[in-house]
């Protein structure tokens, strides 16, 4: 069966999936996997240097402890960072080679990655099969997921929000989710939220001295489906925007909310992150190139395929922090050029399976959704 390998973004809440990463450490086949990777989480904290991220994280990213503890911490990670890293480690755990060849009738014929889940998906593309070859590759991998989220918090941690609109926000909307700097907007059309997004920005920035401008402007940085897309911004930018068009995001089938991002993912904002200094591109090292991976892996940001990139690394750092993501436009790409018929679903969300169905039903097409390991392709 013609499969595709889909990995899903920040979509899971960090407790669950300390959890499940616990329960995969317990596994004796593991060790050597959490070894490697909490090597490279430690590796790249130490690169970016103590001051640098416990500004950033005054706790910590101890994922080490996490794993041995007995019980999940009484207070989950939050930030995109930690949510990142346990997303990205879960993700590769199941890439694990398991020494058996995947029979002639289940072939996986691509991958695609929402947004942090496009690095798994590039992983999975390289297929390495030898165990220490892949326990390089993840090291590597982890390393860069840590350094990118790093360097784009780096650039947003002297954000500050005005008190007065935050309690404005939850006095309109007791119990939702806080202002971040990500906000998920259904049930309006593309186009319709497109002009409001050009118009408020222009409105905004006429208002705001020249300097205060740059860099702040509302985005729709994920174009997710036919009834939802995700805006992105600093988070009192975003707050504007939803009073100023309450009348269209509160109008009929139309909904708002706030996501627990921590990141402006595909954001122009974020540009100054992908721009590695010499210190950093030496501790990376050169990425692997398109010509490496042994199936398609497949952009976001427009219908190509990335066997075509001479730097994977370099793709996947401004995919996730800066280009904006078409996955109606990815999905009916990858429909066409591959043709699958299932999908297995590496998770840890329910988002890119959700958005991927989203994106097929007004064609009519149909793909077999599966949910589990790299060994689901053993059987057909």
């Amino acid at each position: 069966m013609r499969t595709l390998l889909l990995f899903d973004g920040l979509g899971g809440s960090c407790a669950d999936l300390i959890t499940d990463l616990r329960e995969r450490y317990r596994q004796p086949e593991n060790r050597a996997f959490f070894s490697a990777v909490c090597e490279a989480v430690e590796c790249a904290l130490d690169h970016v240097g103590g001051e640098t991220y416990r500004r950033l994280l005054p706790a910590g990213l101890p994922l080490r402890s996490w794993l041995r503890a007995p019980a999940a911490p009484p207070v989950a990670p939050s930030d995109s960072i930690s949510a990142g890293v346990c997303t990205h480690a879960l993700q590769l755990c199941q890439l694990q080679p398991t020494g058996r060849q995947a029979v002639p009738g289940a072939t996986a014929v691509g991958a695609l990655g929402l947004s942090l889940g496009l690095q798994a998906a590039i992983v999975a593309g390289l297929d390495a099969r030898r165990p220490g070859t892949f326990l390089d590759l993840c090291g590597r991998s982890m390393r860069l997921v840590v350094l990118a989220l790093v360097r784009g918090h780096q650039l947003t941690a002297a954000d500050t929000v005005d008190p007065a609109l935050v309690g404005r926000y939850a006095r309109g909307r007791p119990g939702a989710q806080p202002p971040a700097p990500m906000a998920s907007v259904t049930g309006v059309g593309h186009r319709a939220l497109a002009e409001a997004v050009a118009r408020h920005n222009t409105r905004h920035n006429t208002r705001r001295p020249a300097p205060a401008t740059a860099g702040r402007a509302v985005e729709v940085g994920l174009v997710a489906s036919p009834r939802t897309q995700l805006l992105s911004g600093h988070t009192e930018d975003l707050l504007d925007f939803h009073f100023a068009h309450q009348r269209l995001l509160d109008g009929p089938g139309a909904g708002w909310s706030f996501l627990r991002n921590t990141l402006p993912f595909h954001s122009a904002r974020l540009a100054p992150a992908v721009r590695w200094d010499a210190r950093d591109r030496g501790f990376l090292g050169a990425g692997p190139s398109g010509a490496q991976l042994r199936f398609p892996v497949y952009a976001t940001d427009a219908p190509r395929d990335l066997r075509e990139s001479p730097d994977l690394s370099a793709e996947f750092v401004n995919l996730m922090l800066v280009r904006p993501v078409d996955w109606p436009a990815t999905v009916a790409h990858v429909m066409d050029a591959s043709a699958p018929e299932r999908a297995i679903d590496f998770g840890p969300g329910p988002a890119a399976r959700m958005f991927t169905r989203d994106c097929l039903r007004p064609g009519g097409r149909r793909l077999r959704f599966d949910s589990g390991p790299r060994a689901s392709l053993q059987g057909g």
